[in-house]
């Protein structure tokens, strides 16, 4: 029986899980573009190790092995063993995608832990066969090359005549500088430790001195390959729990600690101790436990002058200008290391100012990481439902305060002290502006990066182009945009159905487009920005566009429209076109499109969220597709003029009121034969709100009450029986058992006034398309 306690730990590495993947598929397609960047590569192998061990945790044993076999990939390709290409990125993209089916198993069921028929197929037909090639090789191999060079130099044979023996000795080369380098690093790691006996090591004043000197003998007897045991092991458990408790605030050092904890379990067995690679790794992370520490005393500048000569030294080895010989030869000199390879003449001066160029970048992006490694804060996972109740309930809040106003008029009318009603009204301003903060707070939680949905689409768009043998470069701008996370999941199906209508009918094959003049490579953007009302979205390709005379065409043949009607549409009406159901112009079926169902999905879609689409497309040039959806989600507050129309209060927001009008006399007439009126040289349509939402005209008769709100970006003015007061309300949205409201003509929303009544939100845009 699995204990609650276990299945929320559960819950949070599945949740957790889930996130990663879908960072480590969009790293794999960034590492199919920069294949030679080590930063990637390491940013990926992290949680998939982390996804080994913690699924081993839970007893997943399916999840456990396959995220191994995937983690050896990955580490043969951080070595260099494994050549990163298009194959590679498919087989690893294939990997995340069995192991997010896997997880999904998981939360059907526990219990269901073994690897499918088409996973273990996997594993050995794809990773297996990705393995580098294993030779045997032995120091008796070398000797007998030595040997076999002899006897072909006394006959004059040339190594250089024959192409696999040079390009063995080459290796060969290779390999001699590679063990060069390594035995320099073992020599050195059996030098240097990061004990410095004449400094005193603290950390927010406090002496840690002792615990660095306990590190540093562990240290010493891992170099030496002694096993850790008895007081020592029992001092250096002591000291870890003590510089855990001290750095929890670091960036990152949980994982250093939990790495080494896991590793000092084996600290005092032989076996595992003679082990370089063991030694190596809890050596590195005591270091960099140490590394937290601030020093104190001893010529600390001596020394980071020497770190840094050295590393100038190793770019410029790595560059091919000297060799290790002659850096260490230069290194054991007290001149900086650039100045002596200028003046022996070993390098130019170019060759150092181009190194130095390369070292002060890598110092650049070091400091960079450093800085963004300062803490900013702890975070824990929300359940979604909670978060969205705590919203309601400041929604809540507003309403009271609104009935404390309420009151407060009724405190007036009663002739109550000005004493106490002054009191009483600095209150209800105190709690107005705790709660206003407490509303910010709350939203800025429920919003999101558009980023979370972004980066979803490069591994759909990868998959798209390469089944339709297109080239095309998918960029995404803005993905820092951020906006409440009920917004991006109601925008991924439109997205999803534009991006592939663009890579499907809007982007050429090369041939085609090379045909054209242009790139063979298609570009196809995606971008997002905010501002106070709306989000914008633009999809942007440089393909053939829409041909408004195909969509005529279109348009007849499949029994849309006749001759006539479509002769008299314009161009962007054709393209328009695309909206309606059913309509296509592919002119074959696929599995991306072609059966007529898609771009009316996506007008479905923005409607619900009173969003607009425009279509913007040029023959040969290309398509560009901008969505504007409001901002108002949950919890929002807006000022709005209170008005009653019918015996029913509504709330008209306040940014759509240009003024409101009595009518008079003089105008009646205008406004009973024409339904419009005169303002400020503008002819703007009536619109009776009674009529509008009820089907009762006012008739004839206008009462001295009635009043025109007036709303001129809308060219229209709404005729309502009373006007109130402006103030602000909360926007609520109908919900539950009240979902059926939604579908109000010329209505998003209600609110509740301090008094109870209910007030329908009046949505202006609506109101004068529909009317």
């Amino acid at each position: 029986m699995v204990s609650e306690q276990d299945l929320v730990a559960l819950k949070g590495f599945i949740d957790e899980t889930n996130d990663s993947l879908q960072d480590i598929e969009n790293a794999f397609i960034e590492l199919e573009r920069d294949p030679a960047n080590l930063d990637i590569i390491t940013k990926i192998f992290r949680p998939v190790h982390s996804m080994k061990g913690n699924s081993g945790f839970f007893g997943l044993s399916h999840i456990n092995r396959f995220a191994h076999r995937l983690e050896d990939l990955l580490d043969f390709i951080r070595r260099g063993e494994i050549t990163v290409d298009k194959e590679i990125i498919d087989i690893l993209l294939t990997g995340v995608e069995y192991l997010e089916g896997m997880i999904n198993r998981v939360l059907d069921n526990l219990d269901d832990v073994s690897l499918r028929p088409e996973e273990e197929e996997f594993l050995q037909n794809k990773i297996e066969t990705c393995k580098p090639q294993q030779v045997k090789g032995s120091l008796k191999s070398v000797l007998d090359l030595e040997k076999l060079l002899a006897r072909g130099d006394e006959l004059d044979f040339r190594t250089s005549d024959d192409s696999l023996v040079s390009a063995t000795l080459e290796q060969i080369e290779k390999c001699n500088l590679y063990l060069e380098k390594m035995v320099d690093e073992l020599e050195q790691l059996a030098r240097i430790s990061f004990y410095k006996p004449e400094c005193s090591y603290s950390y927010k004043e406090k002496d840690c001195t002792p615990m660095v000197n306990c590190f540093h003998v562990v240290y010493e007897s891992l170099v030496e390959g002694i096993p850790v045991k008895g007081e020592l092991r029992h001092s250096l458990k002591e000291h870890i729990d003590e510089a855990q408790h001290l750095l929890k605030d670091e960036e990152q050092i949980s994982e250093i600690f939990a790495e080494l904890t896991s590793l000092l379990n084996f600290i005092d067995d032989d076996l595992m101790v003679a082990s370089r690679e063991f030694a190596a790794s809890i050596c590195t992370l005591l270091r960099q436990v140490v590394d937290h520490f601030v020093v104190q005393g001893g010529n600390l500048q001596d020394d980071e002058a020497a770190a840094e000569s050295e590393k100038l030294g190793k770019i410029l080895v790595d560059q091919g200008k000297i060799s290790p010989e002659q850096l260490m030869e230069a290194l054991s000199r007290q001149e900086k290391v650039g100045d002596i390879l200028v003046k022996e003449g070993l390098i130019s001066e170019d060759d150092l100012n181009r190194a130095l160029v390369v070292q002060e970048k890598q110092l650049l992006n070091t400091h960079v990481k450093r800085g963004e490694g300062v803490p900013s804060g702890k975070s824990i996972r929300i359940d979604q439902s909670k978060l969205d109740s705590f919203a309601e309930s400041v929604g809540d809040l507003f309403i009271t305060l609104d009935s404390f106003n309420f009151l407060k008029r009724q405190l007036e009318q009663a002739s109550v002290s000005m004493d106490i009603i002054t009191r009483y009204t600095n209150t209800i301003t105190t709690m107005d502006d705790m709660v206003a903060h407490l509303q910010e707070d709350i939203m800025s939680v429920r919003r999101l990066p558009v980023q979370i949905l972004f980066q979803r689409f490069p591994k759909v768009i990868r998959k798209l182009s390469a089944s339709l043998n297109k080239d095309i470069d998918f960029r995404l701008v803005g993905e820092e945009t951020v906006i409440d996370k009920d917004l991006i999941e109601d925008i991924e199906n439109p997205l999803v159905h534009i991006l592939r209508n663009a890579v499907d009918h809007g982007i050429e094959s090369p041939e085609a487009r090379m045909n054209a003049g242009k790139q063979a490579t298609g570009v196809l953007t995606l971008a997002a920005s905010v501002d106070d009302e709306y989000v914008y979205l633009v999809i942007e390709d440089d393909g053939s566009g829409i041909d408004p005379v195909k969509m005529k065409e279109v348009a007849v043949k499949k029994g849309f429209m006749n001759e006539r009607q479509v002769n008299e549409l314009t161009d962007k009406d054709l393209v328009n076109l695309i909206f309606k159901a059913g309509f296509s112009s592919a002119q074959k079926i696929s599995d991306v499109s072609g059966r007529g169902v898609g771009m009316d999905v996506v007008m479905s879609a923005l409607q619900k969220n009173n969003g607009v689409i425009d279509v913007d497309s040029r023959v040969g040039k290309g398509t560009k597709v901008t969505i504007t959806i409001p901002l108002t989600r949950t919890l929002v507050t807006r000022e709005a003029l209170i008005v009653k129309s019918a015996g029913q209060f509504f709330a008209i927001p306040s940014d759509k009121v240009t003024t409101t009008i009595y009518p008079e006399k003089k105008f009646v007439n205008i406004l009973q034969d024409k339904n419009a009126f005169a303002y400020n040289g503008r002819i703007l349509r009536v619109i009776d709100a009674n009529d509008f939402f009820y089907g009762q005209p006012i008739g004839d008769t206008l009462t001295d009450e009635q009043v025109l709100v007036v709303c001129t970006d809308q060219n229209m003015a709404l005729l309502v029986d009373q006007v109130f007061n402006h103030q602000q309300v909360v926007v609520k949205v109908f919900s539950h058992g009240y979902k059926q409201f939604r579908n109000i003509p010329g209505i998003y929303g209600y609110t509740v006034l301090g008094n109870e009544d209910i007030v329908l939100i009046v949505d202006v845009d609506k109101i004068a398309q529909e009317a």
